[in-house]
């Protein structure tokens, strides 16, 4: 686990990765790393094994902080409270519902609409893969996400998966959709959901 890469605190490091199999975290955990780890060092071991208990790549990623899933903040250290991180959590599409629609959850939870109050049901759904990293310096965590040029991805519909490919020519250019043969790719009737991601950070798994 990332959290053995600090040395010492034995008990502590029980204790959390205790807290880390059963999923549950307490409130504040307070970590002190050695100097030149930089800055939320044991804040982002304990977010990469939480986020990423198998580790790899995104994990890694996290740690150099590149990852958009957990952004560190800057602490009230005259009050004696650090808040070291938040983690957030990827919006997911979990089956097909009534009428062959993708439905889209959030936090965990159903994303319903506004105006209805039903769950978000989606014709087309279509993940798009691009360089996404939070902002250098930037302590309300906000990011940066590369929309224009082109990159890869997967479209959905009736419970296909295909592998296409997004172009944006500038910022206020359409995107532009092909399948990898470089054909047109046409939508089914109905609406559609984008989702970005970036490869570096996250992974897409499905069953067809």
């Amino acid at each position: 686990m990332m959290l053995d890469r600090m040395e010492g605190n034995a008990e502590l490091k029980t204790s959390v990765h205790q807290m880390l199999a059963s999923r549950r975290l307490t409130h504040s955990v307070l970590l002190v790393g050695e100097e030149g780890m930089g800055a939320g060092f044991a804040a982002r071991c304990i977010a990469a094994d939480y986020l990423y208990p198998a580790g790899g790549a995104p994990a890694e990623a996290l740690l150099r902080g590149e990852c958009c899933r957990a952004v560190g903040k800057a602490g009230k250290r005259d009050s004696g409270q650090i808040e070291t991180g938040i983690v957030r959590e990827a919006i997911s599409v979990e089956g097909m519902g009534a009428g062959g629609r993708y439905l889209v959850s959030q936090y965990g939870a159903a994303y319903t609409d506004g105006n209805t109050g039903e769950q978000v049901g989606v014709t087309n759904l279509l993940v798009l893969e691009t360089s996404i990293y939070v902002i250098s310096g930037d302590t309300a965590g906000r990011l940066s996400v590369k929309l224009t040029g082109s990159g890869e991805g997967t479209y959905f519909c009736g419970g296909k998966a295909v592998p296409i490919t997004w172009s944006k020519a500038e910022r206020n250019s359409p995107l532009v959709y092909h399948r990898a043969d470089g054909t047109p790719l046409a939508l089914g009737k109905g609406t559609s959901y984008v989702c970005i991601m970036s490869p570096r950070t996250s992974t897409l798994s499905y069953t067809e």
